[in-house]
């Protein structure tokens, strides 16, 4: 899984296009493949807002070098501030997926609350 997440998430953010839509691609990537894979699971409310002592290493890994990704792109638009936005819009995300209202509305959450925070 974190294999996947790695190639959707990285091939989003090297897309041509504004810093904004790069992030939120990578974003939206990233819980379109979880809930790919976990949405008919019992378990995917769980799995997917653990906190973070219960998450593997690997998964927390995977997070880390998210975190460091998407602060790369945004510090093409804001360098001084790249890597607290970077955990500004991590942490969003997790609260509108935690939300739970269906993959389409996550995505469009999404975009709406990158194109805020790198307004």
């Amino acid at each position: 899984m974190i294999a996947q997440l790695e190639e959707v998430v990285a091939g989003e953010l090297a897309k041509e296009g504004s810093v904004t839509a790069r992030v939120s691609g990578g974003i939206r990537g990233k819980y379109a493949v979880l809930h790919e894979m976990l949405g008919t699971s019992t378990y995917a409310e769980e799995l997917t807002t653990a906190p973070k002592r219960l998450v593997s290493d690997s998964f927390a890994a995977f997070e880390a070098r998210l975190r460091q990704r998407i602060a790369q792109v945004i510090a093409k638009k804001a360098p001084e501030e790249a890597e607290r936005l970077a955990r500004l819009v991590i942490a969003s995300a997790d609260g509108i997926n935690r939300l739970g209202a269906g993959p389409d509305a996550i995505a469009a959450d999404i975009d709406l609350m990158v194109s805020k925070l790198l307004a």
